[in-house]
């Protein structure tokens, strides 16, 4: 058994239902603006809130990220785990997206700044990227480091948006 499917098994597998099928259409701008194959997008069957992307281009989705979002909010996260695969050079960057580096190593502040990006580029509001982070920031399950990581990563976001 491979480690991602070993992954994905603890994770509570793959999801294979109507609620699949909306985050395929809603991810599909962003599938098609990086190329064909690039990039998959998975849901597991986890109330686990959260996005993972794995060096082969599949993003999961947890259906418990999936019920908290609205469809923009949905697309800003995969939009996000699409930017760590290019900034760690595992999809090659379009002309669009490249450039402009944020002043900090922070990969995840890296990752916002190139889905906000994608975002724009698919014609989706980068806003929701913020409105996101906000109920992220604001739930229950998220303890006091993640807000004040997030806060940054708001902070980082709102000046890009000023830029």
């Amino acid at each position: 058994m491979s480690a991602v499917s070993y992954w994905v098994g603890a994770n509570g597998g793959l999801v294979h239902d109507p609620r699949y099928d909306r985050l395929t259409h809603v991810c599909l701008p962003l599938v098609e603006a990086v190329g064909p194959g690039r990039v998959n997008v998975r849901m597991l069957d986890t109330p686990a809130v959260g996005a993972y992307v794995w060096p082969d281009g599949t993003v999961y989705v947890t259906h418990g990220l999936y019920d908290l979002a609205s469809d923009e909010e949905l697309a800003a996260a995969v939009a996000h785990e699409i930017g760590h695969l290019l900034a760690d050079g595992h999809v090659p960057a379009l002309a669009a997206l490249s450039g402009g580096r944020h002043d900090t190593d922070d990969a995840e502040v890296r990752a916002d700044a190139l889905g906000a990006r994608l975002l724009d580029q698919c014609g989706i509001t980068r806003s929701a990227m913020l409105t996101l982070l906000k109920k992220l920031r604001a739930a229950p399950f998220t303890d006091e480091s993640c807000r004040r990581h997030i806060d940054q990563r708001i902070q980082a976001i709102t000046i890009g948006n000023e830029a």
